[in-house]
């Protein structure tokens, strides 16, 4: 269980979610060993001062815990500069990483200039906050060339790469545990973040068995999770 909750991001990105939600996610992040937090923007402050109160609490479990900020969720439809803004702010804020959504309009109808300079920009903008960055690709709206295509972009730009927010078309678990099987074939070492729809555990080892580094996962559901592992 512990092996498991150490590579998994809880997740909270519901409208709906109050400061005193990131603040108790964060509590259970810190006391279960998670990976990473990963809220909005919104969510970062009452994340790193849980997780700040926690750590100086406890000295001797020197575990710190990740957090990260989804950038431009659900819909990717924001300008680069808008983007790259957000990322900064991030960074300033005092998020480590941010998962970014693919612009996939621009995506699907090959816009690759505009595409190649804004993931260029974003690892420097990343770079100069020391910010660890993975990119979305919404695989439910992709076929396997394109997921391909999505990959060898995050490789490129030393990305992560992540297979969705869990707000694209529906993929069921086998097929999200395929989607990530194609790219760790094709891209042995790039880091790969598998999300949506994980509410057990034979999803968990399937996808990670499919070659996911990371899972990110709905805090609720991981605490189920872990309780019945």
């Amino acid at each position: 269980m512990r092996e498991f909750l150490s590579k998994v991001d809880l997740t909270l990105l519901e409208a709906s979610a109050t400061p005193d939600d990131f603040t108790a996610m964060a509590g259970i992040a810190c006391e279960t060993g998670c990976r990473a937090v990963c809220v909005p923007m919104i969510g970062i402050y009452p994340s790193s001062l849980a997780i700040k109160k926690w750590s100086s609490g406890n000295p001797m479990r020197p575990h710190r815990v990740k957090v990260c900020v989804v950038i431009d969720f659900p819909d990717g439809n924001l300008t680069t500069m808008s983007r790259i803004w957000l990322v900064n702010n991030a960074g300033f804020s005092g998020a480590g990483e941010c998962d970014i959504v693919m612009p996939m309009g621009r995506f699907l109808s090959n816009k690759l200039e505009s595409l190649e300079f804004e993931f260029r920009r974003l690892m420097e903008e990343a770079g100069d906050r020391g910010v660890v960055l993975k990119l979305i690709a919404e695989t439910g709206y992709l076929s396997d060339s394109q997921i391909i295509r999505s990959a060898e972009f995050a490789s490129k730009y030393n990305f992560m790469w992540k297979t969705s927010t869990g707000r694209d078309p529906k993929v069921q678990i086998p097929e999200k545990a395929r989607h990530v099987r194609l790219v760790r074939e094709a891209f042995p070492k790039l880091k790969i973040k598998a999300a949506g729809g994980i509410r057990t555990r034979e999803d968990v080892e399937m996808l990670f068995d499919a070659g996911a580094d990371i899972l990110g996962v709905s805090w609720k559901s991981a605490i189920q999770i872990a309780d019945n592992w």
